[in-house]
């Protein structure tokens, strides 16, 4: 799992992504959470608890 978030580093995609969207990722595909995160470029219009989450989830890749 780590390796794969290794590689994703590498790869030429990033993301912006919302609150909202960042809350139907976490809740209904937590398996896609951590690619995200890392890929992530900006994080926008997020309550305070879902900026929490993305940090508790960042904090846990290292």
């Amino acid at each position: 799992s780590h390796r794969l978030i290794e590689l994703d580093r590498r790869s030429q995609y990033h993301f912006a992504i919302s609150g909202k969207s960042f809350q139907i990722v976490r809740d209904e595909h937590p398996e896609l959470l951590h690619r995200l995160c890392v890929r992530g470029t900006v994080f926008a219009r997020m309550l305070p608890e879902q900026k929490q989450q993305l940090i508790e989830t960042l904090e846990e890749l290292g």
